[in-house]
């Protein structure tokens, strides 16, 4: 199982408490293909922030991103958390103004936290 797949990286994200990683104006182009099982947390730019319980004492925090300005062409197939733009997203991480043109995910954001960032 592969998990946190991006067109453009895995994973991205700060773990501070007010920290994030911004990607911003990039346009990925890209036919991602998941293969297997268990493969999940997939997307067109980034496979989603990072954050294991058992590493709390280290990240308390999930790792935040924001992604602005950005498009993504292309193609994903199979998977699981699959979005077109970041295939999981913690709630303290944010799309803002983003485009997509991928077939295979119906939306930009995979899964989430919160129902706030699912319906971007």
């Amino acid at each position: 199982g592969n998990d946190l797949v991006g067109g453009l990286v895995g994973f991205a994200g700060k773990h501070g408490e007010s920290e994030y990683t911004l990607i911003s104006g990039c346009l990925v182009n890209a036919d991602i293909t998941a293969t297997g099982l268990n493969n999940k947390r997939i997307g067109g730019i980034v496979g989603g922030g990072f954050y294991m319980s058992m590493y709390s004492g280290y990240f308390p925090k999930p790792g935040a991103v924001q992604i602005q300005n950005c498009a993504t062409f292309g193609s994903i197939t199979g998977g699981d958390i699959v979005g077109s733009i970041i295939g999981y997203a913690y709630d303290n991480s944010s799309v803002n103004s983003c485009a997509s043109i991928m077939t295979g995910p119906a939306n930009q954001i995979g899964s989430a936290d919160t129902g706030e960032l699912s319906n971007l």
